[in-house]
């Protein structure tokens, strides 16, 4: 199991839960992202309850993912959008973590039209799927 990815998979849950709410969408990323890090169904659904008890957003949480920041904010934006929207709770968490984790402020704006891209190919596929 690959600490960084699993440290992601937390900050995806802490983004996907800001809002109260976990898409159909949101729900597709976190479960893709629990198999490519060996997380097993039991232990997404503690994952889950724990950030939905408002695990609090702290830099020791992240400790892996400052290896490549841009990259974790890209995911964690693109988690949040997936529904086609980002909720204001939402933004607030994302904002939160790229400071924390040490994103600089200037690189933010640019992470998070990767992230709305990146969510926006993610749909059109999955709409591809479903016709």
């Amino acid at each position: 199991m690959d600490a960084q990815e699993l440290e992601l998979l937390r900050g995806v849950l802490v983004v996907a839960v800001a809002d109260g709410t976990i898409t159909r969408g949101e729900k597709g990323v976190i479960q893709g992202l629990a198999q490519k890090t060996g997380v097993g169904r039991v232990w997404l659904d503690e994952m889950i309850e724990k950030a939905k008890q408002g695990v609090s957003v702290e830099s020791s949480m992240f400790r892996r993912i400052l290896q490549d920041p841009a990259r974790a904010m890209t995911l964690m934006v693109g988690t949040a959008a997936i529904d086609g929207e980002i909720t204001d709770e939402e933004r607030s968490v994302l904002v939160d973590i790229s400071l924390r984790i040490g994103l600089p402020p200037g690189k933010f704006g640019e992470v998070f039209e990767a992230g709305m891209t990146t969510a926006a190919r993610l749909r059109k596929k999955r709409s591809k799927r479903r016709a």
